[in-house]
């Protein structure tokens, strides 16, 4: 008896060990199993999966490595990513909505279409990611890094982004409606076509953007920076 409580006691201590995923690797099939049946892998080393379209909603992730992984159409809906690696991810059509992510890494990440409303990226590095055709709609970005992202066509509505880095970003026609950019750096951003009306731009740096047919903020189209032919 007393030899099978040991042993009852040790797989309890491995399981726990694992689902918090000190020592998961992506190439033990068996690690990539728990995590899709509990939806707990804090801290595991997850690079280069392929996890497309399967429902993650709620699952514990923070800290994990997921570098170069496959995530398209994932439901990661309220599930939690702070400090979380997804560097070079596909994240196609997925959705991160109400998601905590704060500090993640997202470099040169594939996003386009992905729902990211009503999440929280504070301090997230998101620096050459494709994010055109999202919608972050109620998004904090407070402090987030999107330096050269590609914003085109994205819904950023009532977004919170004051002091993020937007510098060198494609914001063409991407809808800034009631957006917090207050102290945004946005020196050599496209904003052609982009709607900032109601935006909140005090100590924002826009030098070198182009707001050719941007809606300002008092909902005047702006005329500045178009050439002769627009």
């Amino acid at each position: 008896m007393k030899l099978k409580n040991i042993a009852t006691g040790l797989l309890v201590a491995t399981s726990l060990t694992f689902s918090f995923g000190s020592q998961a690797k992506a190439e033990d099939p068996g690690h990539l199993l728990y995590l899709m049946k509990h939806l707990v892998c804090e801290r595991c080393a997850l690079d280069n999966i392929d996890v497309s379209d399967a429902n993650l909603a709620g699952a514990f992730l923070n800290g994990v490595d997921m570098r170069d992984s496959r995530l398209s159409g994932v439901n990661l809906a309220f599930a939690e990513l702070v400090e979380a690696n997804l560097k070079r991810a596909t994240l196609i059509d997925a959705n991160l909505r109400n998601a905590f992510m704060m500090g993640i890494t997202l470099n040169d990440a594939r996003l386009t279409g992905a729902r990211i409303d009503s999440s929280r990226l504070n301090y997230a590095q998101l620096v050459g990611a494709d994010l055109s055709a999202t919608s972050m709609i109620s998004t904090d970005l407070t402090k987030a890094d999107l330096s050269r992202a590609n914003l085109t066509g994205a819904s950023m509505r009532f977004a919170k982004a004051p002091g993020a880095d937007f510098s060198g970003a494609d914001l063409s026609d991407a809808n800034l409606y009631f957006a917090d950019l207050r102290g945004a750096d946005l020196r050599g951003a496209n904003l052609t076509g982009a709607d900032l009306s109601k935006a909140k731009l005090a100590g924002a740096k826009l030098t070198g953007a182009n707001l050719c047919r941007a809606i300002m903020p008092d909902g005047i189209p702006s005329l500045s920076d178009c050439g002769p032919e627009e």
